[in-house]
């Protein structure tokens, strides 16, 4: 659907339009202001030559656009809802409409999409009726799953065709099992059951709702099923995960939650609960679990390859994932909220690397792909699962409707996987995720003008790293680099359609603005999302905590608005004869700092003063950044390292606080002083109790440091994770976890600093000599 033009939406879809365009439209506005007062551009419209080339001879195309932007990652919030539009589950009147008219034009693919219904044993109006008053998973649930697929082809035939012998079937066995079934059992399995079914109840009974056949009492009885058997459920394995909420959260995978979330949102619709659908979606962009999006998408790879969190268990349950988050993003959307959009795409990104996981190639290989190792309770993973590689589960057609046919965007692994499973049909005893997505999904060609986006360019092994979303119809990229925001931009690179949209550079030092064109068969198009970067890096937050009354510290850069500081947190007398930060490790004592520090930041140095009257308390923190506990990334003070020495440990993660992706440890030191011996032998000579100490620790590239006054202590040689990779991170902090429980820090604290490279030894010698 082209969302310029809403000439010929039913009303009902035309408002759910308006909401689209006016929130893309404001905070496109929003952006583009915002940046423009930044950069101070003057002048935007480019003017260019018949050949391409500007002014100064160098080669800037035209795309038409009214001007440029600086890239902005951060995803827009999304507003609570109150009520919904119906039907408004993963198809629309508008949709049901484009079916109806592309069947009767025998246009493709629709009407490969029809005949995989109509040939499929749903069609049949002579299938036995399977109601039962107790389900359980693992036991009889084969019985629901047959009747409600054949609920959901029932639904399909009728809303397309308007054949009232097959709405009469829906209704039929949506009151057959509302009038039977009473419970939902079995083990933990009973939670798949859950979200898996009662999602695809939801959709079917979202069809019928508007079936006079299907009287009031019937469609009250339907959704008094889901909201107390079903509902119930999802949130309780949302809210406590089979009573491992706060042991081993990671012990589910990422279906596991997915399942109960598009459950929930579901029914959330259906039954018009609005309390159901705003939880669903605030667990996709915060939730502890594997499902959440941050969780799900493990690490982001170059070209926006998107690890999910299940490559390396089975591409069973892996294809299940992407079939879900699917499923989950295309009802929201229905309903108004942008989903796929969130942290940049990611969902795309990790569809794009599973349909290239599960993609044989010619030669009976697969793709070579990235893989960052990764531990959970289940173990350490170290490689793409081989287990049901390549998988069949055909529910692609989702993901490519939205981003290549809605979007203009490329999707070429996506794209692949579509072309393989057309049409996508049904399988008998299946069930995981619903059927026909070739004809319910598809709505046409891509738009051929749409400019790549979803430019990043980050400093990652002291080089320029740029990754881009593509466009539907490129033949080649190009790369251009320019020292101003809007114009002057040369081709530094040109990659081919199927490579990789990915490209390190190494300018050398200064400011740099980057942005990608698309060459297609009849224009170039210019993105209009510009990337700046500055070489070699930047101190990019400093607080020099040297207020000295009050309650909020400054940020030198002039980049935020400074910190605040929390609890009893107060002032003393500083290394240096200013006055500095002091933190009793009580009364909630700590230095709360602004959100999303680390965002797009890899290669990262973080330096601060210290001082401690006493062994600081084990696990309390010098400073963390992130989510919430499982989800952080920052320097405990002190933590236990084996069973005979303590340690600073500095460390990173997105599994939980147990197992971590990335850990430098100090020197050990003696549990009762802190940075005593590199052995960890007792010398009281060796404390730095009651001393100023400059601690900082770097990341460049998978090499991190730790420096004590100046000196390289330990590192940790191979750490996948960066902290971007983070997404946003509104807890951050001075003197306490982003968990809210471990022990607060106590000593005193002063310049503490953020850069967005890696200080070399000399620079970091010099911060603490200096």
């Amino acid at each position: 659907m082209n969302h310029s033009d809403t000439s010929k939406l039913p009303s009902e879809d035309l408002e759910t339009e308006r909401l689209r365009l006016n929130r893309r439209q404001f905070m496109a506005h929003a952006v583009a202001f915002m940046s423009l007062t930044m950069v101070g551009c003057r002048d935007l419209i480019e003017i260019t030559s018949p050949d391409g080339a500007s002014a100064d001879g160098s080669n800037s195309l035209n795309s038409g656009s009214s001007g440029c932007r600086i890239a902005d990652s951060i995803s827009p919030d999304i507003e609570a809802r109150t009520s919904f539009l119906h039907p408004g589950l993963l198809n629309t009147a508008a949709d049901f409409e484009r079916m109806r008219q592309k069947i009767d034009e025998g246009a493709e693919p629709w009407a490969s999409g029809w005949a995989a219904l109509t040939s499929s044993y749903a069609y049949s109006l002579s299938q036995p009726l399977r109601p039962t008053e107790e389900v359980t998973r693992p036991g009889n649930v084969a019985s629901m799953i047959i009747d409600m697929q054949q609920t959901y082809a029932y639904a399909l035939v009728w809303k397309i065709t308007g054949d009232t012998r097959y709405g009469d079937k829906a209704v039929e066995y949506l009151d057959a099992w509302s009038s039977t079934m009473t419970s939902l059992t079995g083990n933990a399995d009973r939670f798949l059951a859950s979200g898996l079914y009662g999602c695809q109840w939801a959709c079917a009974g979202e069809i019928m709702r508007t079936y006079d056949g299907w009287s009031p009492e019937g469609l009250a009885r339907f959704q008094g099923m889901l909201s107390d058997i079903f509902l119930p459920m999802c949130r309780q394995f949302l809210r406590e995960h089979n009573g491992t909420e706060w042991t081993k959260i990671t012990n589910y995978w990422a279906n596991w939650d997915l399942a109960n979330m598009c459950g929930m949102l579901a029914i959330g619709v259906f039954c018009d609960d609005a309390e159901a659908y705003n939880e669903a979606i605030e667990y996709f962009t915060s939730g502890r679990g594997n499902g959440a999006i941050d969780h799900a998408v493990q690490f982001v790879h170059p070209g926006h390859l998107g690890q999910w969190q299940e490559s390396a268990r089975d591409q069973g349950h892996t294809t299940l994932g992407i079939a879900l988050i699917g499923c989950f993003c295309e009802m929201a959307w229905n309903q108004g909220d942008d989903l796929y959009s969130h942290r940049n795409n990611r969902v795309l990104a990790a569809a794009e690397y599973v349909a290239a996981m599960n993609h044989r190639l010619p030669s009976g290989e697969f793709p070579e792909l990235p893989f960052a190792p990764f531990r959970n309770v289940h173990g350490t993973s170290g490689e793409i699962s081989g287990i049901g590689r390549p998988h069949g589960r055909a529910f692609w057609e989702v993901i490519y409707n939205h981003y290549v046919n809605r979007l203009g965007l490329s999707a070429p692994w996506v794209s692949r996987m579509v072309e393989r499973h057309r049409p996508e049909g049904i399988s008998r005893g299946g069930g995981d995720q619903p059927a026909f997505g070739t004809l319910t999904f598809s709505s046409g060609s891509p738009s051929g003008d749409t400019p790549p986006s979803g430019l990043t360019a980050r400093i990652i092994d002291g080089a320029v790293r740029l990754d881009w979303w593509g466009s539907a119809f490129a033949e080649h990229y190009d790369v251009q680099r320019s020292v101003s925001t809007c114009e002057g931009y040369r081709t530094v690179a040109t990659l081919g359609a199927d490579e990789t949209r990915t490209y390190t550079d190494n300018p050398g030092d200064g400011t740099w603005y980057y942005r990608i064109t698309a060459s297609t068969a009849q224009e170039t198009l210019v993105s209009h999302e510009v990337a700046m970067v500055t070489m070699p890096g930047e101190l990019i937050f400093h607080l020099p905590l040297d207020e000295g009354s009050g309650t909020h510290a400054a940020d030198a850069t002039g980049r935020t608005g400074g910190a605040t500081l929390k609890g009893s947190a107060s002032w003393g007398a500083g290394h240096d004869g200013l006055p500095c930060l002091d933190l009793p490790g009580a009364d909630d004592a700590c230095v709360k700092l602004p959100p999303n520090l680390l965002k797009d930041v890899s290669d990262v140095t973080i330096a601060v003063w210290v001082r401690v009257p006493s062994t600081p308390p084990r696990n309390s923190w010098l400073f963390s950044f992130g989510h919430n506990d499982v989800s952080y990334f920052g320097c405990r003070a002190n933590q236990r390292h084996d069973t005979w020495a303590d340690s600073m440990r500095c460390e990173i993660t997105k599994n939980t606080s147990d197992y971590t992706s990335g850990i430098i440890h100090s020197h050990r030191f003696h549990p009762q002083q802190w940075l005593g011996n590199p052995d960890g032998t007792f010398d009281s000579g060796a404390s730095k109790v009651g001393q100023w100490v400059h601690i900082a620790m770097t990341l460049k590239g998978r090499l991190g440091l730790l420096y004590i006054n100046g000196e390289a202590t330990n590192s940790g040689e191979d750490m996948p994770m960066a902290p971007f990779q983070l997404d946003d991170t509104p807890q951050n902090w001075l003197g306490r976890a982003t968990n809210g429980w471990d022990p607060l820090f106590r000593g005193r604290l002063q310049d503490f600093r953020i850069y967005n490279r890696a200080l070399s030894a000399t620079e970091i010698s010099h911060l603490a000599n200096g």
